[in-house]
């Protein structure tokens, strides 16, 4: 049974609304075109095979295995987050903790992977419990702080890397996107704390061309974003551990990368580090390809070879942070997939509360 009912038009027939989609097959091919073309811009930095196994020879086996703890604490982290902003008793820590890492290993394998999870996780949570507007509003004021986090975080590294005299030429246009997008959702978020009918027809205009994901029911959803907001700011606590969870998410795992670097002898000090990775991370955020997969690699790693690393050590570097970060999710994401269906989500039944 739908969620709401369709307003029926003048001539008694379901008004639906045509959205442009872009199909499977396109997007698929795109995701392949661009993954090739990242790897070919990649191919011309790898180093003499004769560098790489120096490099390698040179890891080191007990930080490979810290790298792999961190990643593991900083995905704990993000469910910890998730706990703190939908606040609902009824679901398991457990449960939030296999569809994170459920929807983390979705999107690093289907193009416009971003897109394909958050409609996974919209299903998980509404099977686990959540009325419709609940699991989008939260969705989307998670994604939000922890993106602004992460803005700051590569805005810091920016600050610090010029304190040293470092040349950050480079990162001038991603700094200002940052910037515009900070300034954006502080404003957003300011506009639902101070609603009005203006917000509401803006509102209506917006989401009237938004994917099916919002579609109908939209405004259900802005209005639980505005109590989930509103919620937020009047508990301090909440918010400043919502905002601390997302800062351990990112700075666990920026963590992996300095002891990835760490593992073939190369030592980041925290300016540097935090540039690249908010580079790196930001460029995975964007729907090009898979978890960013060809790009983040092609950036990263000469822009460490920028900041001296040698080529070889860079490469080691990054791909050991990528085996953590990007491949170790996906095999776990098919095992709490399977371990929700086959156990307490198949006992459930998906809640018709009013969205």
């Amino acid at each position: 049974m739908p969620d709401e009912a369709v307003a029926p038009s003048d001539a008694g027939s379901p008004v639906r609304p045509s959205r442009w989609h872009v199909p499977w097959w396109l997007q698929l091919l795109l995701s392949i075109a661009l993954t090739a073309l990242s790897i070919v811009l990649l191919l011309p930095q790898l180093p003499e095979g004769e560098r790489s196994i120096d490099a390698l020879r040179q890891l080191s086996l007990p930080l490979m295995l810290t790298g792999l703890v961190l990643e593991a604490a900083s995905l704990t982290a993000y469910s910890v987050m998730t706990v703190l902003v939908f606040r609902t008793p009824d679901i398991r820590f457990w449960t939030l903790l296999r569809i994170d890492l459920t929807v983390t290993g979705v999107s690093h394998v289907v193009p416009a992977g971003g897109a394909t999870a958050a409609a996974l996780r919209l299903q998980l949570l509404r099977r686990a419990g959540l009325s419709r507007s609940e699991a989008i509003s939260g969705e989307a004021v998670q994604v939000t702080a922890a993106n602004l986090v992460l803005g700051c975080l590569f805005l810091t590294g920016l600050i610090l890397l010029i304190s040293t005299g470092g040349d950050a030429a480079s990162y001038v246009v991603v700094a200002s996107v940052v910037c515009a997008a900070l300034v954006a959702a502080g404003t957003f978020a300011w506009l639902l704390l101070h609603p009005s009918e203006r917000l509401g027809g803006w509102a209506r205009a917006i989401t009237s061309h938004l994917p099916r994901l919002l579609g109908r029911g939209s405004a259900r959803a802005i209005r639980a974003a505005t109590i989930r907001v509103t919620d937020l700011v009047h508990h301090p606590s909440r918010t400043s551990g919502v905002l601390t969870c997302s800062a351990f998410n990112w700075l666990l795992d920026a963590t992996v990368l300095w002891v990835m670097l760490a593992a073939v002898g190369e030592h980041l000090s925290v300016g540097p580090l935090l540039t690249v990775y908010g580079l790196g991370s930001i460029l995975a955020i964007l729907p090009l390809t898979p978890g960013g997969l060809g790009i983040v690699e092609g950036v990263m790693i000469p822009s460490l070879v920028g900041l001296g690393v040698p080529s070889a050590s860079a490469l080691i570097a990054v791909l050991g942070w990528r085996l953590w970060k990007f491949w170790m999710p996906i095999p776990l994401a098919g095992l709490c997939y399977l371990s929700l269906r086959l156990g307490e989500l198949r006992r459930m039944k998906a809640i018709a509360r009013p969205g």
